[in-house]
């Protein structure tokens, strides 16, 4: 009886070892790409972090970025660049989503000096 136990127990030592964890969903490289809101131009050097806690690089001179292995369905985006307003927007991927993703970013307005007198007219 005890050398059943054993087996049985060895069996099921055995299982789960070889056991496979399923992937509830799949993973893509996916193509990002910033550009300024009501415009074509494209958003470079921007730096950019995916859910809070990927940091996914800058952007390059076309204003896209590819980031790799990035699982199916709803992410945050976060960004900063030069000239623009701090990016913080949510994007979807997936097998239908059209790539790249297209993001606005929107400029950064100056706030007009207080110091300075208003212009004559």
């Amino acid at each position: 009886m005890r050398i059943v136990r054993i087996l049985r127990l060895a069996c099921i030592g055995v299982a789960m070892v070889s056991a496979r964890p399923a992937h509830a969903q799949s993973v893509r490289d996916v193509v990002i790409h910033l550009h300024r809101a009501g415009d074509s131009v494209s958003v470079r050097n921007a730096t950019v972090i995916i859910d809070h806690t990927y940091e996914a690089g800058k952007t390059d001179s076309t204003g896209t970025l590819k980031l790799y292995d990035l699982e199916d369905g709803g992410h945050v985006i976060e960004g900063t660049a030069d000239g623009y307003n701090m990016l913080y927007d949510t994007f979807n991927t997936g097998a239908t989503i059209k790539q790249p993703i297209e993001i606005e970013v929107f400029p950064h307005r100056k706030k007009p000096d207080a110091r300075k007198p208003a212009p004559a007219k």
